[in-house]
């Protein structure tokens, strides 16, 4: 129309590919904070557990039976963090 800007015309091609870019990048990256988030609370809820190797070679300490009651807390239906405590004693005996 007489008397209108280019830019009052809208994005051009190049525009609106560089606005959907950077709208997916940006939904990217949140979902990947989302992701390390959830990682990040299951491994303070089951971390202690998947470190065999230190779970197994070290000396059973308080962590230990810290992490097995800290675990029942979270699950009480699924774990019992006494009765794991002493399976995990019982596995380090027999190594």
């Amino acid at each position: 129309m007489p008397g209108e800007l280019a830019k009052d015309a809208g994005l051009s091609a190049e525009e609106e590919i560089d606005r959907i870019q950077k709208s997916v990048f940006d939904a990217i990256q949140q979902e990947i904070k989302s992701r390390f988030t959830r990682l990040n609370d299951l491994n303070s809820k089951f971390g202690s557990l998947l470190d065999v190797e230190n779970l197994f070679n070290k000396s059973l300490d308080n962590d230990v039976q810290i992490s097995c009651k800290n675990l029942h807390r979270f699950c009480i239906t699924d774990f019992d963090g006494s009765e794991l405590y002493a399976e995990i004693c019982d596995c380090k005996m027999l190594m």
